[in-house]
């Protein structure tokens, strides 16, 4: 990164959520799309099954194994399929039996498979949650 601009005024850094201007160097501008990483690490982990935690909002039939949805993640709008429905949550505590179906209310924890690979980085325990570890499930579009 040769240079940031936050607010047409020059940056050495940012916070999540801030909008940056920004001159690559030796980037070439069609390799920098949305939903791209610029990091120093390389390779940058990817994967396309999640584990996730979820809360069911508002849904006309029950989500169940194999059900396909729509995955907002990030600038990304993916499909993504749900694979496994590992625990429900009660209460704040993890169920011992597998849930069958998903439905209004449910806390839960399951296993997606997205359609492409994407960024993401491992919450490790006890971290907090934050705005850009969220994303967004929806059903029928």
């Amino acid at each position: 990164v040769k240079s940031l601009q936050l607010r047409d005024a020059a940056t050495r850094s940012a916070k999540a959520g801030d909008h940056l201007d920004s001159v690559l160097v030796p980037v070439e501008p069609q390799f920098a799309t949305i939903g791209g990483v610029i990091s120093e690490r390389s390779p940058v982990p990817v994967s396309d099954t999640l584990q996730v935690q979820i809360l069911v909002f508002d849904t006309e039939v029950p989500l169940m194994r194999g059900a396909q949805l729509m995955c907002y993640l990030h600038t990304e709008t993916l499909t993504a399929t749900l694979v496994r429905l590992e625990k429900l949550i009660v209460k704040g505590e993890a169920q011992e039996r597998r849930p069958k179906c998903l439905v209004k209310g449910n806390n839960a924890i399951v296993w997606l498979q997205l359609n492409e690979k994407v960024c993401v980085e491992p919450k490790s325990a006890g971290a907090a949650v934050t705005p850009l570890s969220r994303f967004v499930l929806r059903d029928r579009g």
